[in-house]
């Protein structure tokens, strides 16, 4: 986090701007999903290429019947407050996946919960 904070500001952007920007790409520490053990990042050998779309897109259309959602989508950026990361995948149950999965939505929307931005 510190380090992307410090690439903000080398670049012109005040320490708040900076500190916004950076948690849009970075987990504020403590926070990170990873670090409770709820999801995973999937990636390929060469990441953003055509092969790891693919094998991204089929996780889309087919994670949630194993209980996984793509925790965040590219269209509910300014609901989630991150940046697409379509590698991104968390455990939240069959029953919660199907339902997310069917309605389109992403975990805050299901949660009910909406970043104050939205």
């Amino acid at each position: 986090m510190d380090e992307k904070i410090a690439d903000y500001i080398e670049e012109g952007h005040d320490e708040e701007e900076a500190k916004t920007l950076a948690e849009s790409w970075v987990a504020i520490p403590g926070r990170s999903e990873h670090q409770i053990g709820l999801c995973l990042d999937i990636g390929c050998e060469t990441d953003l290429d055509e092969d790891a779309w693919a094998v991204w897109d089929w996780l889309l259309e087919n994670s949630y019947n194993y209980g996984f959602i793509r925790r965040y989508p590219e269209d509910k950026t300014e609901i989630t407050g991150v940046i697409n990361e379509p590698w991104h995948f968390r455990y939240v149950g069959r029953e919660a996946a199907t339902e997310i999965y069917e309605q389109g939505l992403c975990l805050e929307e299901y949660l009910g919960r909406v970043n104050e931005s939205y």
